[in-house]
């Protein structure tokens, strides 16, 4: 018995001071400059960085993918692949919903990190917080909105719950369900954000959607009070209330009904309420080769061009570049294949190439931006829908030893994603502007519910909303344009 209780004692002390040791080695290896624990308002500049900021991928799924669905973008050579087929839907293999799909689980596990930082707090500090919790709770049903818009039945109520005691594979909420749920929850959320809390912490500072703001062209920095910064919020939420119930108004009318009574007067009313992210300099971290990707692969659509050529949209020069056919243009045929000339040669070549008849001088401005098809149909030889305007490439010209290469076809402005793209700066005073939900948005959703009849909003008639909607759209490229150093097209 003596043995017994002197290794029991022996083991007792073994692990004591391997107890000690293990603390002290922790210690020593525990980096003094690293940030264990953050305060939650800390937490939401990354949230809202992340949810906006486009990495690489992100920024050429907007040409490869959303681009060439909406028909603004079109894609070089003969292209008879699932993007086009009779069946091709968006979310289908070889597309990508990742950009969507994928930031409610990354961004949102951080939302529910945010939400659970708060929550362990004494009573006290989490009543001063109520307004932080509630945007974070409105960015969690933006995100789930945009994924499944496009993904449809999507892990929401049980997801970024695993590592808070909840399980590894939540379960898939309905679409139906699911926008029942977000309209709730950002209904609730309004209430808190309009009501008149005091003591409250505000993150402003650190919201660059909604709080941090600064003057599109360089103005001083303006951080709203807590009371002012959970307005905007509120608005906000208001406004994706209702987005999100037109967007489901044929299956649930008497709740678009409701949500727009509810929400009248309570929504964005001016440029100056909506939310807009103004980047840095590092916006996209793009390299060279993602924007030569971009220039050799993808050029402006011909419906696209066509169209606002038709309606006479000044947005044309900010957002698709003149082909090569104007000397004025030539800048552009430095970075398409003319090796070894300088623009002033290229004019030279070019005015012989007029005088000499093989190049037919444009006549207009106009001439100069010219889309290409996106029906691949029309590019191949081979096919009964050939159609040999429609085919795009470089005219080439024999000039002494060397060749001109003048391309027939606009390409698309990409100095509004990357800096140094075509047509803009290439220094830190680049910038981007991306619109989350902007003014525009809203006049266009108001101008669309007056004109369906599906109800009366603002006290304008829908032609009023789309005219405002139009303007404010022109102002919001403008703005664009000064930031990416296109202001001089």
């Amino acid at each position: 018995m003596k043995r017994v209780i002197i290794a029991a004692l022996a083991g007792i002390l073994l692990v004591s001071t391997y107890s000690c040791s293990r603390d002290s080695m922790s210690d020593l290896n525990t980096n003094p400059d690293l940030v264990i624990t953050a305060t939650p308002e800390w937490l939401l500049s990354p949230i809202i960085n992340g949810i906006v900021k486009d990495s690489r991928n992100d920024v050429i799924e907007k040409y490869e993918v959303y681009g060439r669905w909406m028909q603004y973008v079109s894609t070089v050579g003969n292209v008879s692949s699932i993007y086009y087929s009779a069946n091709w839907k968006l979310g289908d293999k070889g597309t990508s919903p990742s950009t969507n799909y994928y930031k409610l689980y990354s961004e949102g596990r951080d939302i529910e990190v945010l939400l659970e930082a708060i929550k362990v707090m004494s009573p006290e500090d989490q009543a001063k917080r109520q307004y932080l919790a509630s945007v974070a709770r409105v960015l969690k049903v933006y995100l789930a909105w945009k994924s499944s818009d496009v993904c449809g039945d999507i892990p929401y109520t049980e997801a970024n719950r695993a590592r808070f005691g909840g399980t590894m594979t939540p379960k898939y909420d309905s679409q139906k369900e699911l926008y029942k749920l977000l309209d709730a929850t950002l209904k609730e959320q309004a209430a808190v954000l309009s009501s008149t809390l005091t003591g409250q912490v505000s993150a402003a500072e650190g919201d660059f959607l909604l709080g941090y703001v600064q003057n599109a062209n360089g103005g001083a920095v303006v951080v709203p009070d807590a009371a002012t910064w959970a307005s905007r919020w509120a608005k906000f939420a208001n406004t994706l209330r209702l987005k999100i119930a037109l967007r489901y108004q044929k299956r649930d009318a008497a709740n678009f009904t409701a949500v727009l009574n509810d929400v009248a007067g309570k929504i964005i009313s001016s440029a100056s309420e909506e939310a807009v992210y103004i980047s840095n300099k590092d916006f996209t971290n793009a390299n060279e080769d993602d924007i030569n990707r971009i220039q050799t692969n993808h050029v402006a659509a011909k419906s696209f061009v066509d169209y606002m050529l038709a309606t006479n949209d000044p947005r044309l020069k900010v957002l698709v570049i003149p082909n090569m056919y104007g000397p004025e243009n030539l800048q552009t045929s430095l970075a398409y294949g003319s090796q070894g000339w300088t623009i002033s040669s290229l004019k030279d070549s070019l005015a012989k190439l007029y005088a000499a008849g093989k190049v037919k001088e444009p006549t207009s401005p106009n001439q100069y931006f010219v889309g290409y098809t996106s029906n691949p149909f029309r590019r191949e030889v081979n096919s009964p829908y050939y159609n040999k305007n429609y085919t795009q490439g470089y005219v080439e010209y024999a000039m002494g030893s060397k060749t001109v290469k003048v391309d027939t076809i606009s390409r698309l402005e990409t100095s509004i994603w990357f800096k140094g793209g075509l047509g803009g700066v290439t220094d830190d005073s680049w910038r981007c502007i991306v619109p989350v939900i902007s003014y525009a948005d809203v006049c266009f959703m108001c101008a669309e519910i007056t004109e369906r009849g599906l109800g009366s909003i603002g006290g304008k008639s829908a032609k009023a909303w789309y005219e405002e909607g139009v303007q404010s759209s022109m102002d919001f490229y403008k703005k664009t344009a000064s930031n990416s150093g296109m202001m001089k097209q």
